[in-house]
Formats: C-alpha cells, structure tokens, sequence
C-alpha cells in the first residue's frame, strides 16, 4: 500500500486495521478508494463537541474548526500553527431582502444537523450551513418576489496568539 502519501494518516490507519482480517485475501485497490472516499466525507461532518457543549464543524481541507451557535459561527484554526493560532466570530446581523431587513436572529432558534450540513431554524427563516473540503458556506433562502438576498454577517471579536 504504497498510496500512504495520498490519504490522511487517520485513514491509513483505519484501512490498515479493517484489511488485517483479509490477509490472505487482499482488499482491492477499489474497496480501499470507496473507504477513503468515506472516511474523507465523514471528515466533515458536524457533530456534538461535548467539551464546548456546542456543535462543531471539523475542515482539514481548509484547516478550520467551527463551532455553531445561533446568531454566532466561531472560526478557529484547526491545528497547531507555528504559534500563529486565530478565533474569529461571525455574528449574523439580520437577513435583507432588497435592503430591507426583513428578519433578525434568534438566541433559541432550533439546531438541526445531518453529516456535513446544520440547519439553524428560526421562526420565519432557516440558515444552512454546509462545511465541505471547498470551506463553509451560509445559504438562506428569500420570498419569491425578492430581486437581492443579503445575509450581513460582522466579523468580531479577532484573537490572534
């Protein structure tokens, strides 16, 4: 298995354990790249960080962690690097339809996640948030007759160690 170089050393390692059974009968180079496949979506999926007590957003890809919260997306580094760690807040200002804003945030609003991508439903609107090896992106949806969407987000709260 000569492709270590190509794949992230946790899925080495994971393709290593599930092809010991096999030894005499060696994974194809097709069930290995279904696995890795796997493993790499699986990589950014949201889930519970019982630490924080919130969900958070894993992506090596980008080297970023999120943490998602109503109203806030915290963005830190993922890793160590070299010293130069950041946190940085996303606060969502409100949705605007054609310049008017037409809802705010809510503190309670209802978290909803399923593999890569969290739900944050308010009472009249619902923000998706899709984290993918591309990076995070915040979709909103607007009423039919709108001609521009604006999402006003304010970056606060920089730390830089």
């Amino acid at each position: 298995m000569d492709k270590q170089q190509h794949i992230s050393p946790v899925a080495y390692k994971i393709i290593k354990e599930i092809a010991k059974p096999l030894q005499a009968d060696q994974p194809s180079a097709q069930i290995i790249e279904n696995i890795q496949a796997s493993l790499d979506q699986r990589e950014y999926h949201i889930s519970f960080d019982e630490e924080k007590q919130t969900l958070q957003s894993p992506n090596r890809s980008q080297d970023l962690r999120a943490y998602d919260k109503p109203r806030v997306l915290t963005i830190h580094n993922r890793t160590g690097s070299a010293g130069h760690n950041f946190s940085l807040n996303l606060v969502n200002k409100g949705i605007y339809e054609d310049g008017k804003m037409v809802y705010g945030q809510q503190a309670n609003a209802a978290l909803e996640s399923q593999g890569n991508t969290l739900l944050i439903k308010h009472t009249s609107f619902t923000e998706k948030f899709i984290n993918t090896q591309k990076g995070i992106f915040i979709i909103s949806s607007a009423s039919t007759h709108t001609k521009q969407l604006q999402v006003w987000l304010s970056a606060e709260g920089l730390k830089v160690d």
